[in-house]
């Protein structure tokens, strides 16, 4: 499944179903659950990712508490 865009949660649409006199239109929430199920599955990937690209950059923030690498030269 492809992740989610910053357009695609801008533009979801859901069904707006009757109810009854005292919630006369109200979303259905079984497709509510699913979008945020698929929301949720997003933020997931993007979590990973950022924390996979913080572990390769050596001065990153996620690594400042780590001792730094000394090179020492040979003479």
């Amino acid at each position: 499944m492809p992740l989610l865009t910053p357009d695609d949660i801008r533009r979801v649409a859901f069904d707006c179903r009757r109810g009854w006199w005292v919630f006369p239109d109200r979303y259905d929430a079984d497709e509510v659950d699913d979008y945020l199920d698929e929301c949720a599955l997003t933020v997931a990937a993007l979590g990973k990712q950022c924390e996979r690209l913080k572990a390769q950059v050596p001065w990153s923030p996620a690594r400042i508490n780590e001792k730094p690498i000394v090179v020492k030269e040979n003479k």
